[in-house]
């Protein structure tokens, strides 16, 4: 039988004290409050819950203050976890993509689930312009990205002499870099090279099995935005940093019907 603790689980435990002590569940003489489990779970299934609690009280005896201590188990709770939309992410996702000015370009993949991933067997692939043929896998050989941790893909551009499609990444974005991949453009089958309108994938089993995608594979006008000011569509992730929303809670292991840019 495997035990959890609530931080393994995906939740936080908070008690509404009032800061009468550092330990948050810790409830002075005289108090009562109660214990909040928070958070999103990322295992499903039904979990039998046990609650261990002491009770510590000064009894005076002969003119002594004797501590003494009552401890207490409740027992007898379930916790039921369902699964697809209400569990959290159990897998790896793309958290951020950098499409930035020049060889700008780079990818964090973020792992949210409690234990580490090796992400030997994972790869990043590109569908260019819409195609929905990707390029070629780009593998994280021999990555194991630590729970609730980041992976950040660079585009290998570093010559600081380079110019023109050889201009070199930023120096504030090589500080970022825990690998730099994809040095040649190779005809545009490298997942670097995406200019804004491609879906960006973490794949694994050989590109067979999607983790998580980033647009709608075989429609480029999914990352497609109007520009109020203007009125002219523009690609929205071009030339900028795009941020998952803290709402995306489990990757798209399947194309999405859409893609909200916004």
């Amino acid at each position: 039988m495997n035990s959890y603790t609530p931080e393994e689980f995906g939740l936080n435990l908070s008690c509404n004290n009032g800061g009468t002590s550092t330990n948050p569940c810790t409830f002075l003489g005289g108090q009562s409050g109660c214990g909040l489990l928070s958070g999103t779970p990322l295992i499903a299934g039904d979990f039998s819950i046990t609650i261990d609690a002491n009770v510590y009280v000064t009894a005076s005896l002969g003119g002594f203050d004797i501590p003494l201590e009552f401890p207490f188990n409740y027992e007898g709770y379930t916790l039921s976890v369902g699964t697809g939309g209400e569990l959290g992410c159990t897998d790896l996702i793309i958290s951020e993509v950098v499409e930035g000015f020049s060889n700008n370009h780079a990818i964090e993949i973020y792992n949210p689930t409690a234990t580490a991933i090796d992400a030997s067997e994972y790869g990043l692939v590109r569908f260019q312009n819409g195609s929905t043929t990707p390029g070629n896998i780009t593998y994280l050989t021999g990555v194991s990205i630590a729970p609730y941790d980041v992976y950040v893909v660079v585009l290998d551009k570093r010559d600081p002499d380079g110019t023109s499609f050889e201009a070199p990444v930023w120096d504030e974005l090589q500080l970022q870099a825990d690998v730099f991949v994809n040095p040649s453009y190779n005809d545009g089958q490298e997942v670097m090279y995406f200019n804004g309108n491609d879906a960006i994938a973490i794949v694994k089993d050989s590109g067979q099995t999607l983790v998580d995608v980033f647009g709608k594979i075989g429609d480029m006008n999914a990352l497609l935005k109007i520009e109020a000011a203007e009125g002219e569509q523009a690609y929205i992730s071009q030339d900028h940093t795009l941020v998952r929303k803290a709402s995306f809670t489990q990757g798209y292991t399947a194309n999405p019907e859409s893609f909200d840019i916004s």
